[in-house]
């Protein structure tokens, strides 16, 4: 796994003209959007919501991408698919892959520190 897969820093700052001011505010405000987002998938998976899975997967996997957060994206966008599918063994594995992917995300920015709540796992 490179950095890039994670994270491509260099894409993100070609999307906002080089604004790494910007770049910084972006990154933070989606290391304070994503996990009340995966608690919410995590509920869902729970209670067999399925549309609700659906449409948090849509929403975080649309915000990775432009975020150009590729492994999450592409965790997201999975557990969308399987959403759709209402395949909830598919659901469960891809929302594991989207908590790791976010967890190396939120590593990568520092924010993977002792004191940084874990994100439960279905």
């Amino acid at each position: 796994m490179t950095v890039k897969t994670v994270f491509d820093r260099d894409g993100l700052l070609k999307r906002v003209d080089g604004d790494e001011a910007l770049v910084s505010e972006l990154i933070g405000l989606f290391l304070d959007d994503v996990p009340p987002r995966i608690e919410t998938i995590r509920t869902a998976l729970a209670a067999k919501d399925g549309k609700t899975v659906w449409l948090q997967a849509h929403t975080v996997g649309s915000a990775a991408g432009q975020m150009s957060a590729g492994r999450i994206h592409n965790a997201a966008r999975a557990l969308e698919a399987a959403g759709l599918k209402g395949d909830w063994r598919g659901m469960r594995t891809s929302f594991n892959r989207l908590v790791k992917a976010f967890d190396r995300f939120r590593a990568l920015m520092g924010e993977g520190s002792p004191d940084a709540p874990p994100v439960e796992r279905a």
